[in-house]
């Protein structure tokens, strides 16, 4: 055994046990800041961890495929298109119906059973979720107000 042990243990002061000691200090530190880790835009303070960003994301991507669908829905209301502009809504149309109805992929659903399910469905599930989450939100809000 080393010189520098005392009773087989490094001495307090040992520089390799300070340095890992001030490592796991820095680790712990980061992982606190990341957990509570915060945005203001616009007045609102916004959770920035990884959760918030998991949610933000998920509004993200319901946004895109909402803008999506009402963008393929305006056009097709549109009266005695062009035929430049009736070609333009096909394209569209056709992008909408390939990537989120046609594209499927195997989700594992509540029922421990895997289902082969379109983009569509899952994003329709996202929003759905997202509401369902805002509601209880809500109610769990009113409810912390008359305590």
């Amino acid at each position: 055994m080393s010189d520098r042990f005392v009773d087989g243990f490094p001495p307090e002061n040992d520089p390799l046990v300070l340095q890992n000691a001030a490592d796991e200090f820095a680790k712990v530190r980061k992982d606190e800041a990341l957990r509570n880790l915060t945005i203001s835009i616009n007045g609102v303070e916004y959770d920035a961890n990884t959760n918030g960003q998991l949610n933000m994301s998920a509004v993200g991507s319901v946004a895109n495929w909402q803008f999506n669908l009402q963008m393929v829905s305006y056009l097709k209301t549109i009266p005695n298109p062009s035929p430049d502009l009736q070609g333009f809504i096909a394209v569209q149309s056709a992008i909408y119906k390939k990537i989120y109805k046609d594209t499927h992929v195997n989700w594992k659903g509540t029922d421990n059973k895997m289902h082969n399910v379109q983009v569509e469905s899952i994003l329709e599930a996202l929003y759905g979720s997202m509401k369902s989450k805002e509601d209880i939100l809500h109610k769990s809000a009113e409810v912390d107000l008359d305590v």
